[in-house]
C-alpha cells in the first residue's frame, strides 16, 4: 500500500514583514526569513467546507476574509493599522501534482532598480529615504495614501523627481543632469500589485526631439503647466526634451517669433507658422521611437517630411476569398471522426457601388431581406424585361433577369448587385511608407462528430439582436485589422491601428468530446514518476526564489503602438459531465474518467462540486493600449494575461460560486466609471 499525505496549502511569505493567519479561531505565525513554505491546513471538522482565512501583517488589525481556493486568481487585502493600511498582494497558483494550492503573499508596492545607478526613494512629505539596490525587488510599504514617491541618485545634489504611484507610465523619463542623463521609470498596474521599475536610458526615450532648423530665429519652450518657458533652443541646434514635473501636464508649450501653440507625443503636425514676415513650417514626426519636433525654413525639408507621413493610396493589393472552407478532425487510431470545422460564408447580400469609390457596400438586413424577396417573386414569373420596384422611401429600383447591370435609379444612379460575403477574405495592401493587413472570418461553427453527443454543435456565433441586424450590414464573426508605418528611417515596427472584433459566441462542452480531443492530440497523459519528482523540486524552488518584479525583462526590439484595441469577449458557456457516445468501452471510459475523479476530489476539498453547466455567460472586457511602446512578445503575454484571469474569476463566481479577490468583471482602479467602461457588447 502506498500513502501519499499532502498539504491543501503553502503559504508563501515574500513580504519582508511578520504574516498571521487566523482561520477555525487559531493564529499561525509566518516569520519573514522562513524561506520554506508554511504548511497550512484548515481543522478536519472544516475540511470539506467553503473556507476563508484573515491576514495580519506585523501589529495590524486583521483583515476580511477571503479564500485561498481560486486557483488561478490574483487580487490584495487590506490590514488597517493606526494611521496606516498595509496592502498585499496574493496570488493563488496550482502545484505540479494539482492538490495543493500555493498561497504567495507579496508586497502590494515593489520596485526594481535596473539602472547602473543607486537610487533612493521616499515618500512626499517624509525624509526617510529607502536604498533601492541595483538589479534587485525591493518592497515598499506607504505610510500614507497620497500614492507619490520621490527618486534621488544617491549621493546627488540633483533635487528629487516625483512620480505618481497610482498611474500607468510607459516609458517616462526623468530628468537628472547632463552627467547623469536620465533614468526610465515604468509604472504597471495590476489587481494584486504596483511595480515600479527603474531602467536607464535608451534611443527614442525623450518624449521629443526639438531641432531648430532655421537661419535666425530662437525656439522657446517648457511644459503647459508651468508658468514660464523653460529654455530656448538657438538656431541649427537640437536638444532631448523630458518633462520637467512629471507629473504635471504632458503637453510641450513652443513660441517662435509671433507664433505659439502646444504640441503632444500623440500630434502628427503639418502646419505653416507666421514668424515676422517669415513663414516657417512646423513637423512633428516619428523617427523610430522618437517624437522629432522639427521648426525649418526650407520649404524642401517640408515636403519631404510631409511625403513620409501623408496617407497613402495602396500601391499594390493583394485579396484572398474563399467561399468556403472545411476542416474534419479524424483520428487514425481510432478510426473516428471527431469534428467538423466548418468555415461559411453569409447568406445572399445585396450591394451598391457609390461613385468614386472603389469598394462595393453591403445595404442594410432590412433592405436586403425587402430586395431579396422581391427578386425572388420577380425570377419565378420567368421575366423576359427588367423590372422596376421601389425600395425604402420611394427610391426606385431596376432588376434584370439576368441579375447583371441591376441598378438603383434616383436620387443618384448607382450600380447594384446580388452577392454574398466570402467566408475567408484576407487582404494585403502595401505602399511606399505604409502596409495593411486584414483578415475577416464570416462564420466558423465546430460540430461534434461522435454518436450520441450531447452537443452536436460545440461552437457558433450567436447572430445579434433584430432591432441591431435591420438597420445595419452583415458583420464577419471576426474582423482582424492592421496597419503599419515605416518610422522614418529606423526599422522599428510602428503600428498605427490594430483592431479585432469577436462576435457574441456559444460554446458547448462534454466530456466525451474533450477525451476524444485529448486522445487526437496526445499520446500519453501520463506522467514518469521521475518528472513527477523533477515538476515538484520545481515547485520548492520556486517558492524559494526571492522577491521579483513581474514587469517583463523581455530584450527584444520594442515596437510603438499607436492604437491596439482587442473587443469584448462575450460567451455562452455550456458544459455536461456526461460523455455520450455510445456505450462500448467502458473499461476505457472508466479510466478516462481517473482525471475527472481527481478534480471532483480538489474541488470537494474546497467544499463544492463539478456539475453540469448551461448556458452560463461570460463577459470578459475589452483591451486597450494608445501610444504605448512594449515588445511583441511583452504584448502577447498582456493580452493572455487580460482574458484569462477574468474568464477565470467569472468560472469561480457564476459555475462554482466561489468568493474571488478583487473584481471578476474586468480590472478597475476607479469603482466609480463602472462594469459598462471596460465592456460593451460586441456587435456595437
Amino acid at each position: 500500500m502506498i500513502i501519499a499525505i499532502h498539504s491543501p496549502y503553502w503559504m508563501v511569505n515574500k513580504t519582508g514583514r511578520m504574516l498571521q493567519y487566523k482561520a477555525d479561531g487559531i493564529h499561525r505565525k509566518h516569520p519573514p526569513d522562513y524561506k520554506m513554505p508554511l504548511l497550512f491546513s484548515f481543522q478536519p471538522k472544516h475540511f470539506y467546507q467553503n473556507n476563508k482565512v484573515q491576514l495580519m501583517v506585523t501589529d495590524s488589525e486583521l483583515s476580511d476574509h477571503f479564500s485561498l481556493d481560486t486557483v488561478g486568481s490574483h487580487g490584495f487585502v487590506k490590514c488597517k493599522r493606526h494611521k496606516k493600511e498595509f496592502q498585499v498582494g496574493v496570488t493563488i497558483d496550482n502545484s505540479s501534482f494539482n492538490l495543493t494550492r500555493i498561497v504567495t503573499f507579496t508586497p502590494f508596492f515593489m520596485i526594481t532598480n535596473r539602472s547602473t545607478h543607486n537610487l533612493e526613494v521616499a515618500e512626499e512629505g517624509t525624509e526617510q529615504w529607502i536604498p533601492i539596490i541595483l538589479q534587485q525587488c525591493t518592497p515598499f510599504w506607504p505610510e500614507n495614501n497620497e500614492s507619490k514617491l520621490l527618486v534621488r541618485v544617491e549621493h546627488s545634489d540633483i533635487p528629487p523627481k516625483i512620480i505618481q504611484l497610482n498611474k500607468q507610465e510607459n516609458c517616462l523619463l526623468l530628468r537628472l543632469d547632463n552627467q547623469l542623463g536620465g533614468i526610465i521609470v515604468d509604472i504597471t498596474l495590476s489587481e494584486h500589485s504596483t511595480s515600479i521599475a527603474f531602467s536607464d536610458y535608451h534611443d527614442g526615450a525623450a518624449p521629443f526631439l526639438i531641432i531648430n532648423h532655421t537661419k535666425g530665429e530662437m525656439i522657446e519652450y517648457g511644459q503647459s503647466s508651468l508658468s514660464v518657458m523653460e529654455d530656448s533652443l538657438a538656431p541649427n541646434k537640437a536638444v532631448l526634451y523630458t518633462w520637467a514635473h512629471p507629473i504635471g501636464s504632458r503637453k510641450l508649450k513652443w513660441k517662435c517669433g509671433k507664433g505659439s501653440g502646444e504640441v503632444t507625443q500623440k500630434d502628427d503636425l503639418m502646419t505653416p507658422i507666421q514668424a515676422g514676415s517669415k513663414e516657417i513650417y512646423l513637423v512633428s514626426f516619428f523617427e523610430g521611437l522618437q517624437r522629432i519636433i522639427l521648426f525649418t525654413e526650407d520649404e524642401k525639408v517640408f515636403k519631404l517630411a510631409y511625403e513620409s507621413e501623408k496617407v497613402e493610396l495602396a500601391e499594390q493589393e493583394i485579396i484572398i476569398s474563399l467561399q468556403d472552407v472545411g476542416i474534419s478532425l479524424v483520428n487514425n487510431y481510432s478510426k473516428q471522426e471527431v469534428a467538423y470545422i466548418g468555415i461559411t460564408s453569409s447568406d445572399v447580400i445585396w450591394e451598391t457601388k457609390p461613385k468614386k469609390k472603389l469598394r462595393w457596400k453591403p445595404l442594410s438586413v432590412k433592405q436586403t431581406d425587402k430586395l431579396e424577396k422581391e427578386f425572388n417573386d420577380y425570377c419565378g414569373h420567368s421575366p423576359a424585361e427588367n423590372k422596376i420596384i421601389e425600395l425604402d422611401n420611394n427610391v426606385p429600383v431596376c432588376l434584370t433577369p439576368t441579375g447583371n447591370n441591376m441598378k438603383i435609379l434616383q436620387p443618384n444612379e448607382i450600380p447594384l448587385r446580388r452577392s454574398f460575403l466570402p467566408a475567408l477574405k484576407v487582404q494585403y495592401s502595401t505602399s511606399e511608407h505604409q502596409s495593411s493587413f486584414r483578415v475577416q472570418i464570416y462564420r466558423i461553427q465546430i460540430q461534434n462528430q461522435i454518436p450520441g453527443a450531447i452537443f452536436p454543435f460545440v461552437f457558433y456565433p450567436i447572430k445579434p439582436p433584430k432591432s441591431v441586424t435591420l438597420d445595419s450590414e452583415p458583420k464577419p464573426f471576426t474582423d482582424v485589422s492592421i496597419v503599419m508605418r515605416t518610422a522614418g528611417h529606423s526599422q522599428i515596427s510602428r503600428i498605427k491601428y490594430f483592431k479585432v472584433l469577436i462576435q457574441e459566441m456559444d460554446l458547448r462542452l462534454d466530456l466525451g468530446f474533450l477525451y476524444a480531443l485529448a486522445d487526437f492530440f496526445t499520446f500519453s497523459d501520463e506522467v514518469p514518476k521521475d518528472q513527477e519528482i523533477e515538476l515538484f523540486k520545481k515547485d520548492v524552488e520556486a517558492v524559494q526564489e526571492e522577491l521579483k518584479n513581474i514587469s517583463s525583462t523581455d530584450t527584444s526590439q520594442i515596437s510603438l503602438y499607436e492604437y491596439f484595441h482587442i473587443s469584448p469577449i462575450k460567451l455562452h458557456l455550456s458544459f455536461s459531465l456526461s460523455t455520450g457516445g455510445e456505450e462500448s468501452n467502458k473499461e476505457e471510459k472508466h479510466n478516462d474518467l481517473i482525471p475527472v475523479q481527481s478534480l471532483n476530489l480538489l474541488l470537494k476539498s474546497i467544499g463544492t462540486t463539478l456539475t453540469d453547466v448551461q448556458d452560463v455567460v461570460l463577459k470578459l472586457a475589452y483591451f486597450e493600449l494608445n501610444y504605448h511602446f512594449c515588445t511583441t512578445q511583452g504584448l502577447q503575454w498582456t493580452v493572455i494575461m487580460h482574458y484569462s484571469k477574468q474568464a477565470i474569476k467569472q468560472m469561480y463566481v457564476l459555475i462554482l460560486g466561489l468568493d474571488v479577490l478583487g473584481n471578476p468583471f474586468g480590472f478597475i482602479r476607479d469603482l466609480s466609471e463602472g462594469v459598462e467602461a471596460f465592456f460593451y457588447e460586441p456587435y456595437q
